[in-house]
């Protein structure tokens, strides 16, 4: 739902922030997203400045992103939306073992959104956010479920009578 919900209010934005959105927009697009491009994935649940840096920026550029729509009440939802779905990003972070799974071409996911919004698509732009915060959305979901079946079988092997 919250997902969902975030999805349809990014739709809403980047159809404003492509219509409305100026040389000032574009430029915040840019210079975040270098940012974030020179900032590694985090690939240690233990590196908490790796991951506040990367979350920090990560944050950054999609609030520039957004800022294009110049509707307070839009970015008010966006950025409480953004909060929740934040603590999910998280999870993900930490519970992947290998750079690989973490990094999946974020990358390529931030540089494709950026060009489709320099190139004033925005249909294009609100597929790309839309499958970009899918794919976190999904993973997040692999993760509980994979967790609920290794709790039932904990469960499971406690409830087996002992051998005397």
């Amino acid at each position: 739902d919250l997902t969902q919900a975030r999805i349809r209010i990014e739709a809403a934005i980047i159809e404003l922030a492509v219509e409305r959105g100026d040389a000032d927009w574009e430029a915040g697009m840019i210079a975040s997203f270098h940012a974030l491009s020179r900032t590694p994935l985090p690939v240690r649940p233990d590196d908490t400045e790796a991951i506040a840096l990367w979350e920090a920026r990560h944050r950054a550029f999609h609030r520039a992103i957004a800022s294009g729509c110049a509707s307070n009440w839009l970015l008010r939802i966006q950025a409480q939306l953004s909060d929740h779905t934040e603590r999910y990003r998280r999870v993900r972070t930490f519970h992947f073992a290998t750079p690989a799974q973490v990094a999946r071409d974020v990358e390529r996911e931030h540089r494709d959104l950026l060009d489709a919004l320099l190139a004033r698509k925005a249909p294009r732009a609100s597929d790309l956010m839309r499958a970009h915060l899918e794919h976190t959305a999904r993973a997040v979901s692999a993760l509980w479920e994979q967790g609920r079946k290794a709790g039932a079988a904990r469960k499971a092997v406690r409830r087996q009578p002992r051998a005397a």
